[in-house]
């Protein structure tokens, strides 16, 4: 069997699942997209507020909703990783931030992170 028609690992399904549902559903609006529901996320661990200026990875970045959340919340620039399908998704939800995004389509598996992290 070569690569190309290889049955995807549970890894790749599972993203390629998170894409179709994202590229089906992409609208990042009303409640689904406010600060509050930020902070909600975050809960105890963290204040919203605490983003302010800091640099910021997020992983599974899907429509770009908490990316943008982010970049409201005040975050200097946010690096957004997806790597299904959504990705375009993202990149249009976010287009009018490019500028303080960094794009990476990559799957993360079998990868370190750096030491170093604002957050």
């Amino acid at each position: 069997m070569s690569a190309a028609t290889a049955p995807l690992n549970e890894t790749e399904r599972c993203a390629a699942d998170f894409g179709e549902q994202w590229t089906a559903y992409p609208e990042n609006e009303g409640e689904y997209a406010k600060l509050s529901t930020l902070q909600d996320i975050f809960g105890d661990l963290l204040s919203v507020e605490e983003i302010e200026g800091k640099s910021i990875v997020e992983i599974g970045s899907g429509s770009g909703r908490i990316v943008n959340m982010l970049l409201d919340a005040g975050a200097k620039s946010v690096t957004a990783l997806e790597p299904s399908a959504a990705f375009a998704v993202l990149k249009r939800n976010t287009e009018d931030r490019k500028e303080r995004v960094i794009y990476v389509q990559k799957y993360g598996g079998g990868g370190h992170c750096p030491k170093r992290r604002s957050i």
